[in-house]
C-alpha cells in the first residue's frame, strides 16, 4: 500500500510540472513526501507485533513491600530550603 501511495506522488509530481511547465511548490511537496510511504511499505512487520505483543503487569497494594510509612523531615535529613 505505501508503494503505490509514493507511486501516485511520484506521478501526481510529474502531472502537475508537465502542466505548469515550472517547479511549482505542489511539484516539490509531492516529490519530498513520496519517500514517507515508501518507507512506511518497506518497514519490516515485526517490530510492530513486538510493540503491539507488549504485556502490562498490573501490581496491586498487597505486591509492594518495604514502604516506609512515615516521610522523613526534610529540614532534618539536611536538605535546604530554597528561598526566591
Amino acid at each position: 500500500m505505501g508503494l503505490s501511495i509514493s507511486v501516485t506522488l511520484i506521478l501526481l509530481s510529474l502531472i502537475r510540472f508537465s502542466m505548469e511547465g515550472t517547479l511549482s511548490t505542489e511539484v516539490w511537496a509531492c516529490l519530498l513526501l513520496a519517500p514517507l510511504p515508501m518507507a512506511i511499505g518497506l518497514a519490516p512487520k515485526s517490530q510492530v507485533e513486538q510493540i503491539g505483543g507488549a504485556v502490562v503487569e498490573s501490581w496491586s497494594e498487597d505486591d509492594v513491600g518495604g514502604v516506609a510509612s512515615e516521610v522523613p523531615d526534610p529540614i532534618e535529613a539536611g536538605f535546604d530550603i530554597p528561598v526566591l
